[in-house]
């Protein structure tokens, strides 16, 4: 994918804007402010559950690519991961999902932002 991401807002959670102007929360950083750092649940886990069960539409919702990081010369270290970059607008679903405090304060940066409903 020729995606190309800015950051636009550095707060809790950046956000970003894509090529097309979209603005876009990567659902990796979101989930790391959710759940915190140490937390059990696995990304990958915890993204397919929410877009499958909250029937989230990919291109609509939420982009998705595969993005490949190069280890070593030998190739060890070589690692693919699926990454999420969500709409504000499901960003903010999820966060009431959660239904946690940070969730509430990053929904309240998301408005702060002039991203409203």
């Amino acid at each position: 994918m020729n995606e190309e991401f800015k950051l636009v807002e550095g707060d809790i959670v950046p956000i970003y804007e894509n090529n097309k102007g979209e603005r876009l929360v990567n659902a990796r950083d979101l989930f790391y402010n959710l759940r915190g750092e140490n937390t059990k649940t696995k990304f990958a886990d915890w993204i397919k559950e929410r877009l499958i069960r909250y029937k989230f539409v990919e291109n609509i919702d939420y982009i998705c690519f595969r993005n490949f990081t190069k280890g070593d010369e030998n190739g060890f270290g070589n690692k693919t991961t699926r990454e999420y970059y969500l709409t504000i607008d499901t960003s903010k679903e999820i966060c009431m999902i959660e239904n946690t405090e940070t969730g509430r304060l990053i929904r309240k940066i998301f408005y702060r932002s002039g991203e409203k409903i």
